[in-house]
């Protein structure tokens, strides 16, 4: 990851402490709501507390899932998987 300036890094440093007190502050573990849209169709809402976290939606195929997110880091992204799970 490349930092270009302190402003940079200390906007980087605040997000990832939002997001570590957002895991640990009662969340369980689990950053995103999920919920039902339509048949076959659920949508992750991302829990307020994680803020720099986005939305994603879930399509049940019928071979398994199909998961469509921007997720702001991978972590993220593991973790929405990880609460599909």
């Amino acid at each position: 990851m490349y930092i270009s300036s302190r402003r940079d890094f200390l906007l980087r440093a605040m997000a990832g402490a939002g997001l570590a007190r957002a895991q640990s502050s009662g969340t369980s573990g689990t950053l995103f709501d999920i919920e039902p849209a339509a048949p076959r169709v659920w949508i992750a809402l991302a829990r307020p507390a994680a803020a720099i976290n986005s939305n994603a939606a879930i399509f049940e195929q019928s071979e398994g899932l199909v998961v469509v997110d921007s997720q702001s880091k991978p972590s993220a992204a593991a973790a929405l998987l990880a609460q599909i799970r």
